[in-house]
């Protein structure tokens, strides 16, 4: 009798634990098994804005307009893209001596996510008093990236980040998100060049939500408010950083396509009387599809995840 009380504790509990399981997988599919590949044409910018507040006095940076392709690749925990700018894109023709390198990398263990971002400019201009001012040597580079944690295991950040799970259940999650960056500005003009270093670190308490659409349809909204501190040059001042993301598509097991679109804002006050922002802005469209690997890249992804302390 003894024994078989047991039993049936054990065959209860194992029930439950299956049950969690399999309502988890119902909220989201994924494709950890499948390569996710991704072709899109995107805009990308790093834009920067200084208030002189005594003076009364709004100077925007903003960089020459360069559309670029991205090519995404995908498969188990690693998400990569590199995006170019190629000169035979209308938009791209009149400013060919502007440049724009994007590099993009995530990795994703269990509830956890790693971004790296990397920003290449090159090809400015000056507004100030409804004037501008071409800036055609300035460059910027700007090398970060973010670590956060999903709260909800039922929520697929992977979804719209690297389409490579599908979600089929509406859901969201607190995510909370450690940023960390460092923006290198050099301004170039005849005789006068100078350089400024900028280091931010910031932590916010995010939070995003996959609206499921009729099975296949998703529309996403996210949004990222956060508090943190900015060295420029050796000098520290308070930072906020606000990003909000929106992204709306097509899913189904080999076959997607959408729209995304993403703004990261940081704003520091410099002086008692100056105030400095950073933007970086994103739209993207994409289409995708993904598809069985290789057996042997298959065996060797298998091999290498044998010898390191996590799994896919």
């Amino acid at each position: 009798m003894k024994n078989y009380c047991i039993g049936i504790f054990f065959t209860s509990f194992l029930s439950c634990l299956a049950q969690e399981d399999s309502t988890r997988v119902r909220y989201f599919k994924p494709f950890d098994d499948n390569i996710t590949t991704k072709l899109s044409v995107n805009s990308t910018s790093n834009s920067f804005v200084l208030n002189d507040v005594a003076n009364n006095m709004r100077y925007d940076i903003v960089p020459n307009d360069r559309e670029r392709i991205d090519l995404g690749i995908s498969y188990r925990s690693i998400a990569f893209s590199f995006g170019f700018a190629p000169d035979f894109l209308a938009t791209n023709k009149d400013n060919n001596n502007s440049k724009l390198y994007n590099l993009n990398f995530r990795a994703f263990h269990k509830q956890w996510t790693q971004s790296f971002d990397l920003y290449s400019q090159r090809g400015f201009y000056l507004e100030a008093n409804d004037q501008q001012v071409p800036l055609p040597e300035m460059k910027t580079l700007k090398i970060g990236g973010q670590t956060s944690y999903i709260l909800n295991k039922n929520f697929s950040f992977r979804a719209v980040s690297a389409q490579s799970e599908w979600q089929q259940k509406s859901a969201g999650s607190f995510v909370p998100t450690l940023s960390l960056y460092y923006t290198k500005l050099r301004f170039k003009i005849e005789d006068f060049d100078e350089t400024v270093n900028i280091y931010t670190a910031a932590l916010s308490p995010a939070y995003y939500y996959n609206f499921v659409i009729r099975k296949n349809f998703f529309f996403s909204l996210g949004v990222l408010p956060g508090f943190g501190v900015e060295y420029a040059d050796s000098d520290a001042s308070a930072l906020y950083q606000m990003e909000i993301s929106a992204a709306l598509g097509y899913n189904s097991d080999t076959f997607f396509a959408g729209i995304n679109s993403n703004a990261k804002y940081f704003n520091s006050n410099t002086g008692s009387d100056v105030e400095w922002g950073d933007t970086v802005s994103r739209g993207e469209i994409y289409l995708g599809y993904r598809f069985k690997p290789p057996k042997k890249l298959t065996e060797t992804t298998d091999k290498i995840n044998q010898k390191l302390p996590f799994k896919k």
